[in-house]
């Protein structure tokens, strides 16, 4: 095959004027076909007898399939980027053995830091997680120490919801996710996710505001079925305080305990009438 080569430079007179020291350069060929290849070239200068550079050695070799698999890695990490923007999920990971970690983008977003990666400003990964650790509010602090201990010294994952303020101080709702990296049977590290929650933890207080301040009797129920499937109870799972003042019953009383454990003599249309729309 034919190769027509386009190198950095072309005067080789000022390539050995300028050479005290090897280097490297990226270069570009092309094939017949017009598909591209690409080398990693390395110049170094040769002396003569006088100590002036008399010549110059090259040598290349074809990076053509490592650069398009970094091109591949920029392309996924870039995917993962905007899923995890979308989704305010956040990726970390914590290296026990060299005591070093790692962020995701959006972990950066959700602590507010994302002014990091713009200027390209790094932190050494124990100040990223002391910072991170006094976003929780003092009296959670411990129970994130503690999981993390756990996770690390015992290999139990975690999974906690807890209020968050940022280091502007937005205030939030984060679950935080964590489990044990394993080598054999050591655990070597820790990864885990950062989830932004505050819209969901939103929805659930608008839920139980309206659920509790409703005038209308409201009460969440579980169907119970015997052994052919068919509903035979029901169980109480929530009532609002207007189910309670209409019927006498207290929520205390009756969460978790099945409709014929309160009112055995109950008519059972009301249990079947419950499980057709269940």
């Amino acid at each position: 095959e034919m190769y027509q080569y386009r190198f950095l430079y072309y005067n080789l007179d000022d390539i050995l004027q300028r050479s005290n020291r090897a280097s490297f350069h990226p270069v570009v060929t092309y094939r017949a076909n017009a598909a591209h290849r690409f080398f990693a070239v390395a110049r170094q200068p040769v002396q003569g007898e006088d100590g002036r550079v008399s010549h110059l050695a090259v040598f290349a070799q074809e990076v053509t399939e490592q650069l398009k698999a970094e091109e591949r890695l920029l392309r996924s990490q870039a995917l993962l980027n905007a899923t995890q923007e979308l989704a305010h999920v956040g990726g970390w990971e914590w290296n026990a053995v060299s005591k070093t970690g790692a962020w995701t983008e959006e972990t950066y977003r959700i602590h507010d830091l994302h002014d990091l990666l713009a200027s390209n400003h790094t932190l050494e990964a124990k100040v990223l997680f002391e910072k991170s650790l006094a976003c929780y509010d003092p009296a959670d602090r411990p129970v994130i120490m503690e999981a993390f201990r756990r996770c690390l010294e015992l290999g139990t994952s975690y999974d906690l919801e807890l209020p968050f303020t940022t280091v502007k101080g937005r205030r939030l709702w984060i679950r935080t996710l964590g489990k044990a990296v394993w080598r054999g049977d050591q655990i070597v590290g820790a990864q885990g996710n950062l989830v932004n929650v505050t819209d969901k933890k939103q929805a659930e207080l608008n839920y139980r505001t309206l659920f509790n301040e409703m005038l209308d009797g409201f009460a969440l129920h579980e169907i119970v079925v015997d052994e052919s499937g068919t509903p035979s109870n029901y169980r109480f799972l929530a009532v609002n305080p207007a189910f309670e003042r209409m019927t006498g019953l207290s929520a205390a009383d009756i969460i978790g305990r099945t409709v014929l454990d309160i009112m055995p003599n109950i008519e059972h249309r009301w249990i079947d009438t419950y499980g057709r729309v269940a």
